[in-house]
């Protein structure tokens, strides 16, 4: 059973670890019992527990029957001389003075001879108040007396010394002046034992923390807790705020706290340590607790713009209070809790400036190392990281080849946890500067470190949690994150609204995985389900995105596409976490691409933050950018956006990096470079080649087609045999692109392979069935279909099936084989200009292969109209995309996936009436709000009409827009201004 600590929740701190105090304060009452009077000073830091003894000594007194008087003495402002002893003697039911009497004694020290009178009278009124009992005067805050008082207390202590009085004083570390300092060490050395309190040793603060906790702690409360360093205040005051936090619990006499941040309200709670100290005094410990829990005095000269003379007197201070040990070199914090509170007090522009400055001061010193990084990511600016990052750079050019990247990333997460316990973002920051300066290995041990040690236990660590999660999945970390949402689900079990998000991101890694639609689909079901009640957007727009990929892994573009639309629209209505909106749009745009969509695909790309920004998700960024502009026939485009992923994603051992070398391999080889095809694919370990999943699968294809392009079929078969033998497990990356299927069917042909042919051909006829309205995969199951049974009736279907694909080199593709077969059939009319276009397109997109094979089957005959390089108008028009049908298209009947459903019309033509409308308003020289404004419609409207007519034109500038209106418009009509 569950159950709190009554003593910590009051705030009652028992009294540990001080035998050795209590044992001498025993002995001084049994001197006072005795008839011998004693003076004992209780002395240490603040918070070492002076006031526990205090009572404690004054029950135990009680308990034989001594009597007890005493005062707690406020600092001096404006106080009268002698207050302190009249007040403590003035204390109690049974008082050493009444108040009439302290005024006839207060005047007494101005008088001559009055001191004598004074401590004579005194000391006569202490001894009958003792009487046979005895007395204990207590005095709590003697570091405030005043000179008289200590004087008095020296003379009264020898005058009594044969007297059963026992005087007990409690004096705290604090700064005082000079004059202050002395007479108090004077009055200690001539009247006084001074007994010394210590932090409590390591078994005494365990077992104060177990009586505080109501069980024992277990290591993470322990390491928690040792922040306070043995000081019974720091102690007590962090168990409170952590049980008003609700992050403690004990079960079966064990106590366990949730987190490792500090609660909040920590640094007002422990203000008191630091109470009285100078402004300069506190200025040096703040500096010192950016520095660390050590720290040179000379750099925090540096940092305050002075000399470390004119800290000197701030930094003995500090020593003096009890905050700050000497140990050489260094000043060192005596207890890490102060440091960690103080630093929270920094302003966080004062925080990153103080960073930044020690970071250059380090490296200009010649420090190397996870110190120099770790203050350089907690400088970096979010607008300029060039400082940063040229810092983070010359660093990892230092580093010693031979050291662990693993090794190196442990230290680097160790010091940022010394100043951000859990925050994610110095996490994402060191990884951005760490790739940025090519450290790639180092960069995803940091994530692999940071996620091991990730909690969603408090609001704080959850939120931390899921932006490391959604960090780890963009650089490829799938089965680390999955472990850790496996050990999260324990950590949230009984918080509906954190175990609906790792659902949500579980469902998501699910269907990242291999195999795992069916885990994905159910636990996003259940994920979405919380979010509904909870009303948590968060949680639906995770959801709706492994509900998307589970879709694709299953084959349902058309649903996958949607639900990626609706994860979309749910971040758009609430921030999800840092990183999640790039990567939902990541996934849109991949989506759309495989739908035929590549240029709305586009311009979902343009609204994900730069790759340069955030470079974290760079490869992922400039993968999809390079599938897209792919899809689009721009081969050129592609490879750059495939190198910049390669550079991004650096020397590690993510599936991103073997997916952007089997895509750079891919382009290699369709422009005709088998030795660049061969040298990137060299990057993709061998074993790693045929991993299941599309990552793993692109790049296994990539291989394949480039050993079938050097005539090696058999090799290229055997190559994807995992993919052969088991197509349908594969099924998100063979209806990725139109290209796959149909060259699959191809190779294994050529390969006379006609089972693995037949396999891949039915499944691409059950992915049609599944897709009646998605050209890419009618027109590629049409395709394969058409290669594999020798049909060029199917070829033909296929061609104008994929003229809506939205993908030139699909187009090119099947134009190529229909060419073909119907020069075998003998219709040469039709085999040239089928040739003669798929010519042009692999002119246009750069495909330097397919254009010397057509040109082998056209031999010397001329080719009409071939374009030049710089004409794009055939890709343009061939990546335009299918139309969104205004109802679900009919499915066609089993076995026939060559209906032609979708087939969409070109050209002028094509454009619907609301289309119309907006494009002749566009080119009479209307702004896109204008448009919307004339037609009572929001420019998001406007804005689509205006995508797929541009599309379905074949075109890109208003201006074209224009000449089109007019071609197709009655002469009497002119546009009254020019479209721009």
């Amino acid at each position: 059973m569950e159950r709190e600590s009554w003593a910590s929740v009051t705030g009652e701190r028992p009294l540990v670890g001080r035998g050795t105090e209590l044992a001498v304060l025993r002995a001084g009452l049994d001197a006072t019992a005795a008839g011998r009077g004693r003076c004992l000073v209780l002395s240490g830091p603040f918070g070492m527990g002076k006031r526990r003894l205090l009572e404690a000594a004054a029950e135990e007194a009680a308990e034989r029957g001594i009597g007890v008087v005493g005062t707690r003495v406020a600092e001096p402002a404006g106080r009268a001389a002698l207050a302190p002893l009249f007040a403590a003697l003035g204390d109690g039911p049974l008082p050493v003075l009444d108040p009439g009497e302290a005024e006839e004694l207060a005047v007494l020290p101005e008088q001559p001879t009055g001191w004598g009178r004074l401590i004579g009278r005194l000391a006569t009124l202490i001894a009958r108040r003792a009487g046979r009992a005895g007395l204990l005067i207590t005095m709590e805050g003697a570091q405030w007396a005043d000179p008289s008082t200590l004087a008095a207390l020296t003379d009264l202590v020898h005058r009594l010394a044969d007297a059963p009085v026992m005087w007990l004083l409690a004096h705290t570390d604090v700064p005082r002046e000079r004059s202050a300092r002395e007479a108090f060490a004077q009055f200690a050395k001539e009247a006084a034992e001074v007994v010394p309190l210590a932090p409590l040793d390591g078994p005494a603060a365990r077992e104060l923390a177990g009586r505080l906790l109501g069980g024992t702690p277990d290591p993470a409360a322990e390491r928690l807790l040792g922040t306070a360093a043995g000081n019974p205040f720091l102690l007590a005051k962090l168990v409170r705020l952590l049980h008003a936090a609700g992050r403690i619990r004990t079960d079966h006499g064990t106590a366990r706290v949730r987190g490792r941040e500090l609660p909040e309200g920590c640094a007002e709670s422990i203000s008191p340590v630091w109470h009285g100290l100078s402004q300069k005094t506190y200025d040096v410990l703040r500096i010192g607790s950016l520095l660390g829990d050590a720290f040179s005095l000379r750099h925090a000269a540096a940092l305050a713009d002075t000399t470390a003379m004119g800290l000197a007197s701030a930094a003995q201070e500090a020593v003096d209070a009890g905050l700050l040990a000497d140990t050489g070199p260094l000043l060192a914090f005596r207890a890490p809790l102060v440091r960690q509170a103080l630093y929270a007090t920094l302003l966080g522009p004062v925080r990153q400036a103080l960073h930044a400055e020690v970071a250059r001061t380090y490296r200009q010193e010649g420090r190397r190392g996870s110190e120099v990084t770790a203050h350089a990511v907690l400088g970096s600016e979010t607008e300029n990281t060039e400082p940063a990052a040229g810092l983070v750079r010359q660093e990892a050019a230092a580093t010693d080849p031979a050291s662990c990247a693993r090794d190196a990333a442990r230290r680097l997460l160790q010091r940022l946890r010394a100043y951000e316990p859990v925050a994610a973002t110095p996490v994402a920051t060191a990884v951005r500067l760490l790739t940025e300066a090519g450290d790639a290995p180092r960069a995803a041990g940091l994530v692999r470190e940071a996620l091991a040690q990730a909690r969603w236990e408090t609001p704080a660590g959850a939120q931390a949690a899921r932006e490391l999660a959604v960090l780890a999945v963009h650089t490829g970390h799938i089965g680390e994150v999955a472990a850790h949402l496996e050990r999260a689900l324990l950590d949230v079990a009984p918080q509906q609204g954190l175990r609906a998000q790792v659902y949500a991101l579980k469902a998501l890694c699910s269907a990242l995985r291999p195999g795992g639609r069916e885990e994905a689909d159910r636990t996003a079901r259940c994920a979405l389900q919380l979010g509904a009640v909870l009303g948590d957007r968060t949680v639906v727009a995770l959801a709706d995105a492994a509900l998307s990929l589970a879709a694709r892994e299953s084959g349902d573009l058309a649903c996958s596409t949607h639900l990626a639309r609706e994860a979309v629209a749910a971040h758009a209505q609430e921030s999800v976490g840092a990183g999640t909106g790039e990567l939902l749009r990541l996934w849109l745009a991949s989506a759309l691409t495989s739908y035929g969509r590549p240029l709305e695909a586009a311009d979902a790309l343009r609204e994900v933050r730069d790759g340069r920004d955030h470079p974290v998700q760079a490869p992922a960024l400039h993968l999809v950018r390079a599938q897209q502009e792919w899809a689009c026939g721009r081969l050129a485009e592609a490879a750059r956006e495939a190198q910049s992923g390669l550079r991004a994603a650096g020397a590690g051992t993510s599936s991103l990096e073997w997916a952007l070398a089997g895509m750079l391999s891919l382009i290699a080889t369709v422009r005709d470079d088998p030795g660049e095809a061969a040298g990137v694919l060299a990057r993709v370990p061998a074993d790693e080649a045929g991993t299941p999943g599309p990552l793993g699968s692109l790049a296994a294809f990539a291989g394949a087609v480039h050993l079938d392009a050097q005539g090696h079929s058999g090799a290229a078969v055997a190559h994807l045999r995992h993919l052969y033998e088991a197509p349908g497990e594969h099924v998100a990356f063979l209806t990725a692109d139109p290209v796959v299927l149909p060259h699959l069917v191809r190779m294994a042909r050529r390969a006379e392979a006609g089972r693995q042919a037949a396999a891949v051909t039915a499944l691409a006829r059950r992915l049609a069935r599944r897709n009646p309205g998605v050209p890419a995969v009618t027109g590629a199951a049409l395709h394969a279909q058409g290669l594999q049974a020798g049909d060029p009736a199917a070829l033909g279907r296929a061609v104008r099936v994929l003229r809506g694909a939205g993908h030139p080199l699909a187009l090119a593709s099947v134009l190529e084989d229909a060419g073909v077969a119907a020069l075998r059939a003998g219709q040469q009319r039709d085999a040239v200009d089928r040739l003669t276009e798929a010519q042009q397109i692999y002119v246009t997109s750069g495909a330097a292969l397919g254009r010397k094979r057509v040109q082998r089957w056209l031999g010397s005959r001329p080719v009409s109209g071939t374009v030049t390089g710089t004409d794009k108008a055939p890709a343009a028009r061939a990546a335009r995309g299918p139309r969104e049908p205004v109802c679900p298209p009919e499915r066609p009947a089993a076995g026939r996936p060559d209906a032609e459903a979708g087939e969409p019309a070109e050209g002028w033509s094509n454009l619907t009436p609301s289309e119309l409308r907006v494009v002749r308003l566009v080119a009479d020289g209307l702004t896109n709000r204008q448009v919307a404004s004339r037609l009572s419609l929001s420019t998001h409207t406007i804005d689509s009409h205006l995508r797929r007519s541009f599309a379905k034109l074949g075109i890109s500038r208003r201006v074209e827009l224009a000449r089109h209106v007019l071609a197709n418009t009655p002469s009497g009509w002119v546009p009254s201004r020019v479209a721009k």
